[in-house]
């Protein structure tokens, strides 16, 4: 009879004796429930335990930046994929003149855009001035009475100056602008000649005028070539043209240089008849 170790069966409790592979009760292999170490067996073997894992140590998961959508990019791209399809399609054929008048409706849509919103804001701007421009000056050719000349080349002193009347007219029309209505623009041309040795500066506005009966008139601001408002010393044939807005059909004509009190100058006066 095998004697007992007084080790427990691990399955029912059973004492088995030393020696015994099986316990008699369960039939339990005790070879296999005991530990390997107490038969010469390689002992168990006591792997540490993980350790976790730092934060520092983890590696982090590279996330792609989400990207913004492009809303013209995506209507290009559609358009050329469009135009992929299109072109390569099974059965398709490249027709040439389809193709030329296709880009030349591109290239007019561009220029369109382009030069058509701009174009349309300067004549926003401008357009209309010019307009009304155009019209003043088509009425007024349309309208023009034929004009009378004349030379009088008659001469005065003034200042100091020698000023020569040299031609008078009359016209319905000066610079594109019609004369109002019962009026015409009368322009007289004058030469100045200053052989003093200082300069005459004054404004034509300030010491011109043009009498016709009881009308007295000051010049207007649409000569051709205005009188300079200065006349250099020791010059000869300043040439310049003032124009003034008379009533109409009158014949007789005094153009007047106003006297002056800074410095004193007397007045003096021209009697002409167109």
């Amino acid at each position: 009879m095998s004697q007992v170790s007084g080790r427990p069966c691990p399955a029912c409790g059973t004492p088995v004796a030393a020696g015994q592979r099986f316990c008699s009760n369960c039939g339990t292999d005790m070879e296999v429930s005991r530990p390997a170490s107490q038969y010469g067996g390689p002992p168990p073997q006591n792997f540490p335990q993980a350790q976790p894992v730092p934060p520092y140590g983890q590696q982090q998961q590279y996330q792609q930046p989400q990207q913004k959508s492009n809303p013209i990019a995506e209507a290009l791209g559609a358009l050329g994929l469009l135009f992929f399809l299109r072109r390569y399609r099974p059965g398709y054929q490249a027709r040439r003149q389809s193709s030329g008048c296709c880009g030349c409706l591109v290239t007019l849509v561009i220029l369109a855009i382009f030069l058509g919103i701009p174009g349309f804001l300067i004549y926003r701007s401008v357009g209309p001035t010019i307009v009304n421009n155009f019209q003043s000056a088509t009425k007024c050719i349309s309208n023009a009475a034929p004009t009378k000349t004349v030379h009088p080349n008659q001469k005065t002193q003034y200042a100091g100056l020698t000023w020569t009347l040299t031609t008078a007219s009359t016209s319905s029309c000066n610079n594109n602008t019609s004369a109002d209505q019962g009026t015409v623009f009368v322009k007289v041309t004058l030469k100045v000649d200053n052989p003093t040795s200082q300069p005459f500066i004054n404004s034509v506005y300030s010491y011109i005028r043009l009498q016709s009966g009881s009308t007295t008139s000051s010049p207007t601001s649409s000569s051709d070539t205005p009188l300079p408002s200065s006349i250099e010393s020791n010059t000869a044939g300043t040439m310049g043209t003032v124009t003034f807005s008379m009533p109409q059909g009158n014949n007789s004509f005094l153009l007047i240089l106003l006297p002056q009190t800074r410095p004193t100058i007397s007045q003096s006066t021209i009697n002409f008849q167109i």
